[in-house]
């Protein structure tokens, strides 16, 4: 009898543990993806400052142009076209959903 009541005890501890080993697992895996969402955000934070600043740059070198224009400094022109041109191409809607983020 008291073999048939160790054997039961240790079934139902087989089970808990089992159960405990399921539900950790569950956990680590919460936290493991918890982690990369973390890391996804940071790598969407550092692309939205990256498209605004570039955006903003290219706004500030457009403006230079069109009034170097009106100046007729041809020289200037062209030297911003050039700066302008190895800035990084950033659409429209790219900087809206940035900032609406």
């Amino acid at each position: 009898k008291r073999d048939f009541q160790a054997n039961i005890l240790i079934s139902r501890i087989l089970k808990l543990l089992k159960d405990y080993e399921r539900r950790l697992e569950g956990i680590e895996s919460f936290v493991y993806m918890h982690c990369v969402g973390i890391q996804v955000e940071k790598h969407c934070s550092k692309a939205r400052a990256k498209a605004l600043s570039a955006w903003d740059k290219r706004t500030e070198i457009s403006t230079a142009i069109n009034v170097a224009t009106k100046k007729k400094i041809p020289k200037l022109v062209s030297e911003l076209k050039i700066k302008l041109d190895n800035l990084p191409q950033v659409s429209h809607t790219t900087v809206i959903r940035a900032k609406e983020s």
